[in-house]
C-alpha cells in the first residue's frame, strides 16, 4: 500500500484518509439501519446492494482525500490496477 520513499507525514495523511472513508461508510450504514428499524424508509430486497454502494462511496472518498493531499498519485493507482489485472 505504501509507495517507496514515503515520509512519516505522508503515511499519517494516508491513515487519516482511510479513517475518513471508514467513518463515512460506517455513518451511512448506521443511519440507513436506523431509518429502516424505525420504519421511516423501506428497502425490501436491495439492502445489501445499498450497503455495498456505501462501502464504494467510502473508498472513493478516502481515495479522493489522499489524491487531494498529494500522497497518492494517479500513476500509482494505474500501476496497481495493471498488477491486479483491472
Amino acid at each position: 500500500m505504501f509507495e517507496k520513499k514515503m515520509d512519516e507525514q505522508q503515511r499519517l495523511i494516508r491513515g487519516q484518509g482511510i479513517f475518513i472513508g471508514l467513518g463515512v461508510f460506517s455513518g451511512l450504514l448506521i443511519v440507513k439501519d436506523a431509518l429502516v428499524d424505525f420504519q421511516v424508509i423501506r428497502i425490501p430486497k436491495i439492502g445489501t446492494i445499498v450497503d455495498v454502494l456505501f462501502l464504494v462511496l467510502g473508498i472513493f472518498i478516502a481515495t479522493g482525500f489522499m489524491i487531494q493531499k498529494r500522497v497518492l498519485s494517479l500513476d500509482y493507482l494505474g500501476r496497481t490496477g495493471k498488477i491486479l489485472g483491472l
